[in-house]
């Protein structure tokens, strides 16, 4: 009797992850456009749904659709990416260990 679950299997791409099997999602937060569009792009074409900001306070709101990943690069005035790197650290909402 063959096994139904191995006989549906997906394709892989070159890379060897399944274009089917990625649900991460990514917040990239910086406010440099030319970076934030560059890794946009090579995210989604990796299947990564990508969120994106330069503001502290979307950061934090955009939190609540809990990203798997942060990239925290640069924020103006200086200090904010630092805050926001403090406030993920001790945010209560924001699930650690994931």
């Amino acid at each position: 009797m063959k096994n139904t679950e191995s006989s549906r299997s997906v394709k892989s791409n070159p890379g060897g992850e399944s274009k089917e099997s990625k649900n991460e999602k990514i917040l990239i937060v910086d406010d440099e456009p030319a970076f934030v569009e560059a890794l946009r792009r090579t995210l989604e074409a990796k299947s990564y749904q990508v969120m994106s900001t330069s503001s502290k306070s979307l950061a934090q709101e955009m939190m609540k659709a809990e990203p798997d990943l942060v990239v925290l690069g640069t924020l103006a005035p200086a200090g904010e990416a630092f805050s926001l790197y403090q406030w993920l650290g001790h945010s209560p909402s924001v699930p650690s260990g994931k």
